[in-house]
């Protein structure tokens, strides 16, 4: 019977990520505090979360830190196989790793310092001490250029979907049925990221029926619904 049969995969599910757990595997990426983790399960593959606030709140920075710096370190202090596809709609590539640059110092150095500052811009100037800080976490940040992928000239709903259903079709396979197909990656342990910042900032998508465009809600309730939840 198909109760039955969904009771006993949903069963299945239950002790083997029980066995998982006690044998040292993570079901979850775990943020740094303990006490959140009791709240907020982790990032778990196949889930879609949304981090909303006021603008200026500081929502690029808390994505950052949660979902890049602390998924990297956690990736590669446990072994886990990592790729992040990092859709950069408010700013370039190279302003996005000058801000991890910036937070690889703080972590690593307690130096708070600004792109302004990196960037030696205005009245700002970098000192050769803070140059020689830079230089010392080289490694550190080439290695996190190998695990995530920052996209600066994608801003498009269909155009993020196309990316990332090619590094998914490269990376895995669709099995099944044409119209009740499963997705079946090489790696079942590897985690791939898309984060999206932010999704405000999305083009308007023709509607694919009328090729009117769309307005700017509706592109981006297609985004959230037939690209992020369905696709």
């Amino acid at each position: 019977m198909p109760s039955q049969e969904t009771f006993n995969e949903l069963l299945a599910e239950i002790e083997l990520k029980k066995l998982r757990k006690e044998s040292g595997l993570h079901n979850s990426i775990l943020s740094p505090f303990a006490n959140f983790n009791k709240q907020f399960p982790g990032l778990e593959r196949g889930r879609y979360i949304i981090l909303t606030a006021n603008s200026g709140i500081g929502k690029t920075k808390v994505t950052k830190f949660l979902f890049v710096n602390n998924t990297y370190n956690f990736c590669k202090k446990f072994n886990i196989p990592l790729k992040i596809y990092y859709f950069a709609l408010e700013e370039t590539k190279n302003n996005f790793w000058l801000s991890i640059i910036s937070t690889r110092l703080f972590t690593k150095f307690g130096i708070d310092v600004d792109i302004k500052t990196l960037n030696s811009i205005g009245a700002s100037i970098l000192t050769s001490e803070l140059l020689s800080k830079i230089k010392s976490i080289e490694e550190e940040v080439k290695d996190m250029m190998n695990y995530i992928e920052v996209i600066d000239n994608v801003s498009n709903p269909f155009g993020i979907y196309k990316h990332v259903r090619e590094e998914a079709l490269r990376n895995g396979k669709e099995e099944g049925p044409e119209f009740n197909t499963i997705y079946k990656p090489n790696n079942s342990e590897e985690y791939r990221l898309v984060i999206t910042d932010h999704i405000s900032l999305l083009t308007p998508e023709k509607d694919p029926n009328t090729g009117d465009k769309m307005s700017h809600w509706q592109s981006i309730s297609k985004f959230s619904q037939d690209y992020c939840l369905k696709g």
